[in-house]
């Protein structure tokens, strides 16, 4: 049960999250890589969102102020994360729209240059938090970096050769797209058992990320 002061904060981002969740099974993608990459900004978002439960946990140990600060900045992140599915939902629906590559290519390029920002503005007190925002969000940016870095440059020709009836670039991208996020589920499930949370808050954390994970990839061990 989370704090009643950030319920409704909480109410608003897990009801994004969720509404993906939703989204997976109906979305149509102009290729096989669809899955991997809404299963990644569902993944991230689940990720992002289990700090509420961090935060619960510590509670008097988080000052009120120190506790919005945080949330604040989470959400700013989520936000950039919606970004770029919006981003990648336009580019889905017409690859060949003028503009629709290069504004997926801004919203990746805006994440990436925008979350250092967001993580260097926090000064939070509690070395614990301090220390899993900073692995959280740096496992996002590492995710962000990858997807920059593994499948935007090839997206464009994937999308050239299904028109053309050729799949098999579609194809190859959703493994790297599944293998990306895989990667981010187990670096964050073996970073949150190292962090030195609670052992509660940790348990906690990880039945909200599984409950999101297990659809697309199932339970990933420690």
């Amino acid at each position: 049960i989370l704090l009643e002061r950030y319920s409704v904060l909480r109410f608003v981002r897990m009801r994004r999250w969720q509404w993906l969740l939703m989204c997976i099974g109906f979305s149509v993608l102009f290729c096989a890589g669809c899955g991997g990459a809404d299963a990644a900004f569902t993944v991230i978002q689940a990720a992002l969102a289990g700090v509420d439960l961090v935060i619960t946990g510590l509670g008097a140990l988080v000052s009120p102020a120190e506790a919005g600060l945080v949330i604040a900045a989470v959400t700013a992140i989520g936000d950039l994360v919606s970004a770029v599915q919006a981003a990648w939902d336009t580019y889905k629906a017409n690859p060949s729209a003028a503009g629709a590559l290069a504004a997926l290519q801004a919203a990746v390029a805006s994440m990436q240059s925008s979350i250092p920002g967001i993580l260097n503005g926090l000064h939070i007190t509690n070395p614990t938090l301090q220390a899993w925002l900073v692995t959280l969000v740096g496992l996002v940016g590492k995710l962000a970096a990858a997807i920059a870095a593994d499948i935007l440059p090839k997206v464009a020709a994937a999308a050239t050769a299904h028109a053309a009836g050729n799949d098999a670039p579609a194809k190859a991208l959703e493994v790297k797209f599944k293998a990306l996020t895989s990667q981010f589920i187990a670096d964050h499930n073996s970073a949150l058992a190292s962090s030195g949370l609670p052992p509660a808050i940790i348990a906690a954390v990880r039945k909200h990320f599984d409950h999101a994970t297990k659809p697309y990839f199932g339970p990933i061990p420690l």
